[in-house]
C-alpha cells in the first residue's frame, strides 16, 4: 500500500454536476470543468496516513523510486523535521477534495523539462491530459512529438535525454477506476 500516490485538487473552484453539465461553484460562477493539480500527497507505508509533498519536483522524485524506497513519515523530515506516524494525516477525505491516483515508477523528466497533467472534467473517461514542456517551452503531447523534437534538437540527445524518460500515463480518478 505504500506505493499509493495521489494528486489532489480542491473541488470548490470548478465543479461539474452529474452527467458533466456545468454547475455554479459556491460563489455562483459557472465553470467549464477544466482544472489543474493543486497538491501532491503520498501515503506512508507504515501508518497509511497521507502526507503533503512540498514541491512537484520532490513528488516526482518520490513517485519515480517508491517501488524500491517506500515512503515513510520519517522521509518527510527533510521538510518537516518533527513529523512522525503519530501526527494526524495532512489531508482528510472529507469530500472537499477530488483525488486521483498517479502511477508509480513514472520517471522524472530530464533537467529543464516539465511533465504537466491538465484535468479535463469528471464526465470524461479520459479525464486528464499529460504533456511535456520542453526547455524551449514547446508543449509535446506524445512520444512521437518528443521523438520529432529530439530529432530537430539533437543536443538534447547528446545531453542524455531519451524516450525512456517520458510517460504519458494519466492518473486515475478515484471512483472511475
Amino acid at each position: 500500500m505504500g506505493e499509493a500516490l495521489r494528486l489532489t485538487e480542491e473541488k470548490r473552484p470548478l465543479q461539474t454536476g452529474i452527467g458533466g453539465e456545468s454547475v455554479p461553484d459556491p460563489t455562483g460562477h459557472w465553470t467549464s470543468g477544466v482544472e489543474s493539480i493543486r497538491d501532491f500527497t503520498v501515503q506512508c507505508a507504515s501508518c497509511f496516513k497521507w502526507r503533503l509533498i512540498p514541491t512537484e519536483e520532490k513528488y516526482m522524485e518520490i513517485r519515480e523510486h517508491i517501488n524500491k524506497r517506500p515512503f515513510l513519515c520519517k522521509t518527510a523530515r527533510e521538510w518537516r523535521p518533527s513529523i512522525t506516524c503519530n501526527d494526524p494525516t495532512d489531508l482528510a477525505q472529507d469530500g472537499s477534495w477530488r483525488w486521483a491516483f498517479d502511477k508509480c515508477g513514472i520517471p522524472q523528466p530530464p533537467p529543464g523539462w516539465q511533465r504537466r497533467v491538465k484535468i479535463r472534467s469528471f464526465r470524461n473517461t479520459k479525464y486528464a491530459d499529460v504533456y511535456y514542456e520542453a526547455p524551449s517551452k514547446e508543449q509535446l503531447r506524445s512520444l512521437a512529438d518528443i521523438h520529432m523534437y529530439l530529432d530537430a534538437h539533437p543536443w538534447h540527445i547528446e545531453d542524455g535525454v531519451n524516450l525512456s524518460q517520458f510517460s504519458f500515463e494519466t492518473p486515475v480518478l478515484e471512483g472511475i477506476m
